[in-house]
């Protein structure tokens, strides 16, 4: 019903429809929706399961004990604080592409903080005054980095930040 009623109207060919129906069919099964069936395959290790054992549960105030702040609760305790992108079906490689949006966000952000023309009191222009800011911070860096020193270092991080940044 669901893939007729929204798809229906927009589709012509009755190849097309027969298509639409076995994607929804396959989306909105029965199976899925039972206990520990919505998971998505590879992500066993985490602790995404449902908390509590509604459908066998005889007390008869159910209603009561199962509240949404109690759902609130075990999923603030027992939940992963950080979702891996395998937890929404993604490769590892899709938090590279988030942090670079995150990123260029924040960068906007603060650079639309900045004033668009000084005010002439002091005589240093922005750009005069962020070179003092930078310049002890790259008298401190490093002049060469060691790139196989840093593979050896972090041979079994594997997280897609350091495979970029190696």
């Amino acid at each position: 019903m669901i893939a007729e009623c929204n798809y229906g109207g927009r589709i012509t060919d009755e190849r097309d429809r027969r298509l639409i129906n076995i994607y929804a069919k396959e989306i909105f099964a029965d199976s899925l929706v039972a206990l520990e069936k919505w998971r998505p395959t590879g992500t066993e290790e985490f602790n995404y399961i449902y908390p509590a054992d509604e459908a066998n549960t005889k007390h008869p105030a159910i209603h009561e004990i199962f509240t949404p702040e109690y759902f609130l609760g075990e999923i603030q305790k027992h939940f992963e604080k950080e979702d891996q992108p395998l937890a929404f079906g993604q490769h590892t490689n899709a938090e590279i592409t988030s942090q670079i949006m995150d990123t260029s966000e924040l960068l906007l952000s603060i650079l639309s903080l900045m004033p668009q023309v000084s005010s002439g009191g002091s005589g240093s222009s922005v750009e005069s005054i962020a070179l003092g800011i930078i310049q002890p911070i790259m008298e401190g860096l490093p002049k060469c980095v060691d790139v196989q020193a840093l593979k050896v270092k972090h041979l079994k991080d594997d997280s897609p930040l350091t495979v970029v940044l190696i």
